[in-house]
């Protein structure tokens, strides 16, 4: 089955995401014993992304709903979902768009953020809406800026970050990283470039990597994170307009 997505928690328990569409779960190892084993305790939903978020591990369907997972432990030593809460209930108004992309990510306010992606086609990302997790009345609200202008975001199926920002930004990071979202789909349109950012403000998408596909090829793109501040420092490399 492939991983889509894999997090470390706290506790020393690596979670996973296994399997697409319809046809995935959440899996449960130790660094010590990496055996895994699969949340028996769950339906198989269609996951867009999972984070460990304020102590308690979180995924995210395709749907827009948010899916609490409680960790316990089996005799043996090893990890096992012990409990499976149904936290935000999502605005199913949001199937409209086909082709869309979900990623979570903790804001530096503590916030649990819900980025959605919308794509006229795997190639085209239009733009950006963040929503909050209100988890007291289970329910999204949307925002229009990170964390009142104080951070950006870096966004990607495999690892996403709210980094700090030194003067307002409200800029969302993005990859090239939508091949594989279908069993259906054969061939999918590539965007033109490894790197983009998208501004809340002016909604305008602009390149920062362009794709070289001779000298390119099919490798796939990710985030590496350093230091908040050397990460501050990359993105204002980006944007002119910010300084330190």
């Amino acid at each position: 089955m492939a991983v889509q997505k894999m997090v470390m928690c706290d506790n020393g328990v690596v979670a996973a995401v296994v399997g697409r569409e319809h046809f995935a779960k959440v899996a449960l190892c130790t660094m010590e014993g990496f055996s895994w084993s699969l949340s028996a305790r769950d339906r198989w939903r269609w996951y867009d992304d999972m984070a460990f978020h304020d102590g308690r591990l979180y995924a995210l369907t395709h749907t827009e709903d948010l899916v609490a997972f409680d960790v316990g432990y089996e005799d043996t030593g090893e990890p096992v979902v012990s409990r499976v809460e149904h936290v935000v209930h999502g605005d199913h108004a949001a199937r409209q768009w086909h082709t869309r992309m979900h990623y979570l990510v903790t804001s530096h306010s503590g916030a649990l953020l819900m980025v959605r992606r919308i794509m006229s086609d795997p190639g085209t990302t239009q733009r950006f809406v963040v929503s909050v997790a209100d988890l007291a009345s289970s329910r999204w609200v949307a925002v229009n800026k990170l964390d009142y202008g104080g951070e950006a975001l870096f966004v990607g199926r495999l690892c996403s970050r709210a980094v700090p920002a030194l003067e307002d930004a409200d800029n969302i990071f993005f990859l090239d990283d939508t091949d594989g979202m279908s069993f259906r789909t054969e061939s999918q349109p590539r965007h033109p470039y490894h790197a983009a950012v998208y501004d809340m403000a002016s909604g305008k998408v602009s390149v920062l990597l362009p794709r070289l596909p001779l000298q390119d090829g099919k490798t796939p793109v990710t985030w590496f994170f350093p230091d908040d501040e050397e990460a501050a420092r990359l993105m204002i490399h980006y944007n002119p307009k910010m300084t330190l």
